[in-house]
């Protein structure tokens, strides 16, 4: 008998610590009504395009750089399959969950692709993110400041890669929909290869919704230029 209450003692220790969560990634994504998939548009104006590669492009008839990209989600707001096309390439890049494997526990998440990347997730006792870790070549740090409502209203991260560290806080000021209409980003980058440089930028976000309150429009503008023109086809 003593030793079958040792053995549940064990089996409730181990699912209490290697549980399922509650976690979601559609509050953080702010998207409601669980979409199936989403293909999104983005459009680039060329003349707010000043690297030489673009040349050519500056002086044909096309106005604008596009890209697309699809994401398929599952019930967790985690991406299944993807893929991303931009206007210059003629192959698709595709990426699957089979790349991805997770582990859930009950107050993290660690999401590894072989190889590659491990991410770790910290979950507060809502099961929302409150700090993340990544590594790879190098390393990226976030940890995150929410409102009452839950809703990141607030980024720090600090990272490093071959030749570069950095660090950048950035501040969002929301809408009634819980999207970002307003971002402000300052920091500061570190190279092996030049002096220091900081950085402070502010830009600004608005939308045209659909009937579930997802976003189908986007603009993108800092200092008063629009930088891109983002549109989106939701499946429900």
């Amino acid at each position: 008998m003593q030793k079958f209450g040792t053995i549940l003692l064990v089996f409730i220790f181990y699912f209490s610590c290697k549980g399922q969560n509650k976690y979601s990634k559609w509050f953080d994504l702010n998207l409601k009504n669980q979409p199936a998939s989403i293909i999104e548009f983005n459009y680039y104006p060329l003349t707010e395009l000043s690297d030489s590669e673009y040349s050519f492009y500056m002086d044909s008839s096309i106005n604008y750089l596009t890209e697309w990209k699809e994401s398929i989600y599952d019930t967790l707001g985690f991406v299944t399959k993807g893929r991303i096309k931009h206007h210059m390439d003629n192959e698709i890049i595709v990426f699957t969950e089979s790349h991805l494997n997770k582990q859930f526990f009950k107050d993290s998440i660690i999401l590894t692709i072989p190889g590659i990347s491990k991410e770790r997730i910290f979950l507060d006792e809502y099961s929302f993110v409150t700090k993340r870790f990544w590594e790879s070549v190098g390393f990226m740090n976030y940890w995150y400041k929410r409102d009452d409502k839950h809703r990141i209203i607030e980024t720090h991260s600090k990272g490093c890669g071959v030749d570069t560290c950095g660090e950048s806080w950035t501040y969002f000021t929301l809408n009634e929909k819980g999207d970002v209409i307003k971002e402000i980003v300052k920091g500061i980058a570190k190279s092996a290869l030049s002096n220091d440089s900081t950085f402070y930028e502010t830009t600004y976000y608005s939308y045209v919704y659909d009937k579930y309150d997802n976003w189908i429009l986007k603009t993108t503008e800092i200092d008063g230029k629009v930088l891109t023109i983002s549109e989106r086809k939701i499946k429900y």
